[in-house]
């Protein structure tokens, strides 16, 4: 493919006095004259004159590595969409590269040798640009141009893709973000309507079976509320009403808690004639400590708060108010907990009774 002029331009520059004086320079002045070249090797470009001088090769070799490894870092990435003739360009520049580098091992720094590579490998690619060339030295002076050329070039191309390739990150940034907050509004509408769909259904479920009731005063376990639905296996029996007089009242009609409700009721009787007739009858009643009968006082009394909690619950778990049966279920819970770790605390200064330090130890932890 020949080298088309509008991405790689073969430029003609005037002889730089101070670079020629730098082929006839004695060693002590080269650090000096090398010191004196462009800083950045991206924007300036590189000045010779026409007297070969195999330093040039060797310092132009020099930075071509240098800055081959900076286009290297965007090339997998970022240099996919170069066009051909700078691809082109870039395999030449990596060529000439690779060759002069193996070839140092060899060749020991030896300028003309390594030259006389870099135009063998140029003339393979781009012989239309050296062909008006005689000697070596004219070639090798028209290759160095010629791949300052690409080098500045894909340099210009490599900054672009890097600068775009930040203000897209940004871009797509707040595109991600856009996006999640969309789908994050989109989420929270559809759960809203669905809470608001769940909540109207309810409300005609309740409406459904406070007719139901009603109508035959009983009801079945699947025609109540889902809330309502605790035990699966008691399929029918079911009270359901407004009314919390209503509920007070089916006390003494027929429903599946009729036995609940008067097994701890006639169970709260029974624990008070213990606690305040059985109990001070009882021949160990006389020699107890006050403290015995403080821990006894705590037990009845938990016993009792947790028979009268739980009558409540199974009294008033028909009312037709979801917030209302939570709460009654609650203070059943509440009992229940109440009397458990009383249980315990009668158990432990029960057991420990001869063992002071360990009974209040155990009974405090508790």
């Amino acid at each position: 493919m020949a080298c088309t002029a509008s991405s790689m331009t073969i430029e003609s520059y005037p002889e730089n006095a101070a670079f020629s004086a730098a082929s006839s320079a004695t060693p002590s002045e080269e650090p000096f004259l090398r010191d004196r070249r462009r800083r950045h090797s991206f924007h300036t470009s590189r000045k010779l004159s026409y007297d070969y001088d195999g330093d040039a090769v060797e310092l132009f070799l020099t930075e071509l590595e240098r800055r081959m490894d900076w286009i290297e870092q965007y090339r997998k990435s970022h240099m996919v969409n170069i066009d051909a003739g700078l691809r082109r360009a870039y395999t030449t520049l990596e060529a000439v590269r690779d060759s002069c580098s193996f070839a140092s091992g060899e060749l020991m720094g030896s300028g003309k040798k390594r030259a006389k590579i870099l135009v063998e490998t140029l003339e393979d690619r781009y012989n239309e640009a050296l062909a008006r060339k005689e000697t070596l030295e004219q070639k090798a002076q028209a290759g160095i141009r010629l791949m300052e050329t690409f080098l500045t070039e894909l340099e210009s191309r490599a900054h672009a893709v890097r600068d775009r390739g930040i203000s897209g990150a940004i871009d797509d940034g707040w595109k991600a973000v856009d996006s999640g907050l969309v789908h994050a509004r989109e989420v929270v509408d559809e759960g809203m309507e669905r809470a608001r769909r769940a909540k109207g259904a309810l409300r005609e479920n309740i409406d459904r079976a406070i007719v139901l009731a009603q109508e035959h005063r009983l009801i079945t376990y699947t025609d109540l509320p889902h809330p309502w639905r605790v035990n699966p296996h008691i399929v029918q029996g079911y009270r359901f009403t407004t009314s919390k007089v209503d509920c007070l009242m089916s006390m003494f009609t027929f429903s599946n808690e009729l036995v609940n409700i008067w097994s701890h009721l006639i169970g709260l009787f029974v624990v008070l004639s213990i606690a305040f007739y059985f109990y001070p009858l009882n021949p160990n009643f006389h020699p107890s400590t006050k403290t015995d009968v403080l821990i006894a006082a705590v037990f009845f009394f938990a016993a009792c708060k947790c028979l009268v909690c739980s009558t409540l619950w199974h009294t008033m778990n028909s009312i037709a108010s979801q917030p209302l049966m939570e709460r009654f279920a609650c203070v059943d819970y509440t009992g229940i907990s109440l009397l458990v770790a009383a249980s315990i605390v009668t158990t432990e200064y029960t057991a420990f009774y001869c063992e002071p330090v360990s009974r209040w130890t155990y009974i405090l932890l508790t």
